[in-house]
């Protein structure tokens, strides 16, 4: 059922894809939801229910008094609360969806399905939606790039003498520069391949 009759217009923004990163630095899933009464009655006790098929999230539901004749609101979700242990255990993206459904007490006046991507844990979005979330999948004290870094101070030291991953501390641009070498060498030296699919 969507739009009984047309009784309401629903307006309802939400990002298309969810995933760990998002969970772990709480992002707002839902950007906005507008309700506007297309009929000549109030509606009353109206209640938004959003609910999500997997269930990666729960979503408490929110009541409305009344909504006028030809008005139209703006309703105020609640972030949703995802479960840090269902997105820690997904290992493939799947597709699901948001479904949205609003009362006037017991009257079921509008129910739709939105469609919604859940990532696997380490997927990201992707640059159209919320790019800076990349920065999100830096992990640097993860087990992997300690072999790198050690690598990366071996080459340094026979480069320059010294194996000291200093960064900006010693204040000289060049050893800034040979130091990145460094540990771009130590990375290529793994024959990283990507694969994409």
């Amino acid at each position: 059922m969507e739009n009984e009759q047309s009784k309401l217009n629903i307006e309802f923004s939400y990002l298309p894809v969810v995933n760990f990163a998002m969970q772990q630095n709480r992002v707002s899933v839902i950007r906005d939801l507008s309700i506007e009464n297309l009929t000549e009655e109030i509606f009353r006790d109206l209640r938004v229910e959003l609910t999500a098929d997997p269930e990666f999230t729960t979503v408490i539901p929110i009541s409305v008094e009344a909504i006028n004749a030809k008005e139209k609101i703006r309703v105020e979700m609640p972030k949703m609360n995802f479960s840090a242990s269902y997105f820690a255990q997904l290992t493939e993206r799947i597709s699901g969806d948001m479904s949205l459904k609003i009362y006037s007490k017991e009257e079921l006046l509008f129910e739709k399905k939105y469609p919604i991507d859940v990532l696997a844990y380490d997927q990201w979005g992707g640059i159209a939606v919320l790019p800076e979330m990349l920065s999100a999948f830096i992990t640097p004290n993860h087990p992997a790039t300690l072999p790198i870094i050690k690598r990366a101070a071996t080459i340094l030291e026979q480069w320059t003498g010294s194996p000291s991953l200093d960064e900006y501390q010693s204040r000289n641009p060049d050893r800034v520069q040979k130091q990145m070498a460094a540990i771009y060498t130590a990375i290529a030296e793994q024959e990283i391949i990507f694969l994409y699919s």
